[in-house]
């Protein structure tokens, strides 16, 4: 799942926008949540996940980082997670 702010098809933020291009690159299947919705949800996975920036990508319920998109795509391990292959 992407939180972002805007949609896939209108990006609000380049980072979102960077995000649905890697997504879309690497041919990853995700729904998307724009926060600008709703401010309760946003500030929500904010304090979940402990990381103020957005977007958010969510991987079996864990947040991540944009970086993991492409090493999940290219099955290399990320150094901050030593499940994650």
């Amino acid at each position: 799942m992407l939180f972002m702010k805007g949609t896939p098809e209108v990006p609000k933020c380049k980072f979102s926008g960077l995000a649905v291009k890697l997504l879309k690159k690497y041919e990853v299947e995700f729904g998307s949540f724009d926060v600008l919705t709703d401010i309760e949800v946003m500030e929500g996975i904010q304090k979940y996940s402990n990381w103020p920036h957005l977007p958010h990508i969510y991987f079996d319920g864990r947040a991540r980082g944009l970086y993991h998109i492409t090493t999940f795509k290219k099955g290399f391990r990320s150094d901050s997670d030593d499940e994650w292959a």
